[in-house]
């Protein structure tokens, strides 16, 4: 089965050119933006860092969540490791705004504050854990 325009798994000129010249003509330009961006994630983690920060610029707040997850780990990918765990903290304040969208931040924040013992971010990594088993419970 071929793969969709906006599920590439590598990124070349020829792949970008046809990926723009569709995404040109699409409705939901956010949605195949974000796509794409979580599908070059492990090839080309600095492509989709680009790819994210457009879909992040249309400000889509039930997506916002989820695009800044695919940005924290772009970062990580890209050894950015402060600036990764800035984002995840953006999104876990976002979900904390919009209860009905899920991402899964708060996990994915604490498990590298933790492991790595980044004490700055320890109140903020309980606090998401603690709302985020308080949200699942009810």
């Amino acid at each position: 089965m071929p793969t969709e325009w906006f599920r590439q798994e590598f990124w070349d000129a020829a792949v970008e050119e046809a990926f723009e010249r569709r995404l040109r003509r699409t409705r939901d330009k956010e949605q195949h933006l974000r796509i794409q961006a979580g599908h070059l994630l492990e090839a080309a983690p600095d492509v989709s860092l680009k790819l994210i920060e457009r879909a992040l610029a249309m400000n889509e707040p039930i997506w916002r969540s989820t695009g800044l997850v695919v940005k924290a780990e772009a970062e990580r990918r890209l050894n950015q490791p402060r600036e990764s765990l800035e984002t995840l903290a953006s999104a876990i304040d976002h979900e904390r705004m919009s209860r009905n969208v899920r991402s899964g931040a708060a996990l994915i924040f604490a498990k590298p504050v933790a492991l790595e013992g980044v004490t700055a971010f320890y109140g903020k990594a309980e606090q998401a854990l603690t709302e985020n088993s308080s949200a699942e419970s009810i």
